[in-house]
């Protein structure tokens, strides 16, 4: 799953986001045209910024979620109605993903995970996949896998967050989100490289290996996926 999911529940995409924190940053609303004019990628851009502010993952969360009309709200039992059909009436292909991932239990109104389903793989930073999940089938059907240490639950499918996670419900503390494994800038990317047993290296390379995929919201410019998708096909026509 790529950025095109999210783009109409009001998370920015790429360029946006990185334009945002440009802003949020160093308080500058010229900079990110001046450095792409001047050269500059977005990776080089990100570096950049994350060099200048300490603090720069929670303008990071803010810069995601700050068009998104849930943010700073907890998904609980008084609001998941009004959420389910806050995604549904805005963003038909997140709830669309949502419908497959779930099937009903014949002669009753409770759901269990789609067992045709094995895995999935965002790129994504934000979490309103599982959010509409939880909201509309009264269970965690998704089991999210942010880092290594985060094992598969009977009856649930796991998300691989590949690029890390941040929720909208800002009440929870980063220390419990994987703000530690956020990939943003280009010297993250190299580090993902150069290690070939990295977890979602590894783990996106074996399903790439032995499961259908479906990519939906994707641009493939992402190079680190571009990368694997190739070793995949090398290891398979070798």
């Amino acid at each position: 799953l790529g950025a095109g999911i999210s783009v109409q529940s009001g998370i920015p995409s790429w360029e946006t986001l990185l334009k945002r924190l440009c802003i949020d940053i160093t308080d500058d609303p010229n900079l990110f045209e001046l450095l792409i004019n001047n050269g500059a990628d977005y990776l080089s851009l990100a570096n950049y910024l994350v060099s200048k502010d300490t603090d720069w993952v929670t303008k990071l969360r803010n810069a995601i979620y700050q068009d998104f009309k849930y943010y700073k709200t907890n998904i609980a039992e008084g609001n998941k109605a009004q959420f389910v059909n806050y995604v549904e009436d805005s963003n038909a292909s997140l709830s669309a993903i949502g419908d497959l991932l779930a099937l009903k239990n014949e002669g009753q109104r409770t759901f269990r995970a789609n067992p045709n389903i094995n895995s999935i793989f965002t790129l994504n930073f934000d979490c309103d996949l599982q959010s509409y999940c939880y909201a509309k089938f009264q269970k965690r059907i998704l089991r999210t896998t942010e880092r290594a240490s985060a094992s598969r639950m009977e009856g649930r499918i796991n998300i691989y967050h590949l690029h890390g996670m941040l929720r909208f419900d800002n009440r929870i503390s980063l220390e419990k989100e994987s703000s530690d494994k956020i990939i943003l800038t280009e010297n993250e990317y190299f580090a993902r490289f150069a290690n070939p047993y990295n977890v979602f290296n590894y783990t996106l390379l074996t399903h790439l290996r032995e499961n259908s995929f479906l990519f939906i919201g994707l641009s493939m410019t992402d190079i680190n996926l571009r990368r694997l998708l190739y070793l995949s096909n090398y290891e398979f026509i070798n």
